[in-house]
């Protein structure tokens, strides 16, 4: 076994989006952590000619990112997915022989992921951006799901071993989406989702005993924001926000089809505008995804939400690119958050900033109820002004009580996200994924017993009485 182990980290990520920066950064620190002095490189969505590292971790691009780049016209980009398909397809029934020979030909970005998998000892999935696998829901979703599994297909071919990063997954439709998905997900070492939902998307797919595991979303093993003081009270000044008044922070995004997603914006602006008459609040509006090109860029939503605000007092719009660590220090400095963007919420969850989550895909769903939160959650789909500002009354009525409850669960939820450096290690050595003394991963999270902790919900229940 070579002393320096070759590890790359492969999934659609790049850092314009807070979150999934988030999640890259902690993939890069258990991996770092579990084989002190290893070779990690990254195959992501970021132009290895523009990005060439993420966090000292050399980018190599990846045949994803080439198939998809979007600077380039639409006929060259179809045949980029036909030829990245074409090759990757092979990958399923060819010898390694044959894909090596014409490999030569294929274009730099596609041989240097090829290359790195190649000499990979351990393979590190974050499949797609925002950890979500899912297919065939929605036009176009079941190709995709093909492009983020090509690296673990090959890797499963080569005998490399797999490791799934804690995502969701789910719903597949179709039987060769499903067929492609669960025949790749066998071959893994260890599949890692963070909900109990995805757990049972898991099971449709018959994967080997021990291979599904709960897990914890990673973005909670990261050190909790710190709220910087001095740059928070010049900030709140400079925008005339008094230091006694409760800021309210709103991400949104784009989520739904046009028309849902039209009036999801209007019920965020006339629930800003019922905030904003309240004595001493203010609302501001900030995205956690800024992409360059305008796909995945909340500014778009945000600005569509404050043109819709009609109250006097207008919500402060941002319209930031910090990173990751600068949107989770922001953040720590609110009052309170309702975030439709899911790790905004949990950057909220570990500043212990009480919040409300606007969901729009399971995970939200799913993690939320793994706290005991679950009563602090509305869909994105019809949700209505209303129903939101009512949430957020009860929010303040019992904030102490909110906070009191993080304070009690987050630690414990947090220590199972930093056991993902454990069960790395454990993985490549094809040893179980759960440690002997029962503080890393098991086959369900719920039940806080089993790790020393009461679920004493008496925030959830004291809010559903009143």
């Amino acid at each position: 076994m070579a002393t320096q182990r070759n590890v790359l980290i492969v999934g659609g990520y790049a850092r314009q989006n807070a979150g999934d920066a988030a999640l890259l950064h902690a993939a890069i620190l258990h991996v770092q952590r579990a084989f002190p002095g290893c070779r990690a490189e990254i195959a992501g969505m970021e132009d290895p000619r523009c990005h060439r590292y993420f966090e000292g971790v050399r980018n190599l691009g990846s045949m994803r990112r080439y198939a998809d780049d979007e600077r380039v016209s639409h006929s060259r980009r179809a045949a980029r997915r036909a030829l990245v398909l074409f090759v990757g397809m092979s990958w399923f029934a060819v010898p390694a022989r044959w894909y090596r020979r014409p490999a030569g030909w294929l274009p730099a970005e596609v041989r240097a992921e090829l290359a790195a998998i190649e000499r990979a000892d351990l393979l590190v999935s974050l499949v797609v951006a925002g950890g979500y696998l899912q297919g065939a829901a929605r036009p176009g979703l079941g190709a995709r799901v093909i492009y983020q599994l090509l690296p673990l297909i090959l890797a499963g071919r080569l005998g490399t071993p797999v490791v799934c990063a804690p995502q969701s997954y789910g719903p597949f439709h179709g039987k060769l989406v499903t067929w492609m998905v669960a025949k790749t997900l066998r071959r893994a070492r260890l599949v890692l989702a963070r909900e109990d939902i995805s757990m049972a998307e898991l099971a449709k797919l018959r994967l080997p005993a021990g291979v599904a595991r709960r897990a914890v979303d990673s973005a909670f093993s990261l050190d909790p924001p710190r709220r910087a003081r001095a740059g928070q009270h010049a900030w709140r000044a400079s925008h005339g926000v008094g230091p006694a008044d409760a800021l309210v922070g709103v991400t949104v995004r784009r989520c739904l089809p046009p028309g849902p997603q039209a009036a999801l914006e209007a019920e965020l602006a006339a629930f800003v505008d019922r905030v904003h008459e309240l004595p001493g609040h203010r609302v501001v509006i900030f995205p956690l995804a800024t992409a360059a090109d305008r796909q995945d860029d909340d500014r778009i939503a945000s600005r569509s939400v404050a043109r819709l605000c009609r109250g006097p007092t207008r919500p402060i719009l941002l319209d930031t690119e910090a990173d990751f660590r600068g949107v989770a220090s922001f953040i720590a400095g609110l009052d309170y958050l309702v975030g439709n963007r899911f790790h905004s919420v949990i950057f909220a969850l570990t500043a212990r900033v009480p919040c409300i989550a606007i969901g729009y895909e399971h995970k939200t769903q799913g993690i939320m109820r793994d706290l005991s939160l679950d009563g602090w959650g509305l869909p994105a789909r019809d949700l209505s002004a209303a129903s939101l500002y009512a949430l957020f009354e009860k929010l303040e009525e019992f904030r102490s009580h909110y906070r009191a409850h993080l304070d009690h669960i987050i630690p414990g939820y947090a220590a199972r996200g930093r056991a993902m450096t454990d069960a790395l290690a454990r993985a490549y050595d094809g040893g179980p994924a759960v440690a002997d003394n029962g503080h890393l991963l098991a086959t369900s999270l719920t039940g806080y017993e089993q790790a020393g902790y009461e679920q004493d919900c008496h925030i959830c229940r004291e809010a559903d009485a009143a």
